[in-house]
């Protein structure tokens, strides 16, 4: 008799306090999976076409509040390289489309989609 006399008086408390509990827990399910605000990326050498490709992906990403960090390599080889490995802080690498890396093929045509993908954000 009691629990039917409380949840009688106080369902309204009730309802407001579990719809707030369940607007908070999707807001940080939402907020979790925002895009980062700082990206490393690997490029060419600098003075080469990756590594002008990175300064235009910096300056166009800097619109959107999205910090790029530009880290210099000597080719396609060594950023696939500091793609792999989970200590060098590289997220991201611009890589020429058919190199291999540890036996797997990085397919043109998936190169080229994500090229074509991201040109649209850089004009």
């Amino acid at each position: 008799m009691r629990v039917r006399a409380f949840l009688r008086n106080y369902w309204p408390t009730i309802m407001i306090s579990v719809t707030a509990a369940a607007i908070g827990c999707a807001a940080i399910v939402m907020f979790s999976n925002m895009p980062p605000h700082r990206i490393v990326m690997a490029t060419g050498p600098e003075g080469g076409t990756y590594y002008e490709v990175g300064q235009r992906y910096r300056a166009a990403l800097a619109r959107e509040n999205v910090d790029v960090q530009l880290v210099p390599t000597q080719g396609s080889i060594e950023s696939l390289a500091m793609l792999h490995d989970p200590h060098s802080g590289v997220s991201v690498a611009l890589i020429q489309g058919g190199e291999h890396w540890c036996g797997t093929e990085i397919r043109s045509r998936i190169a080229r989609d994500a090229l074509l993908r991201a040109y649209v954000v850089v004009s």
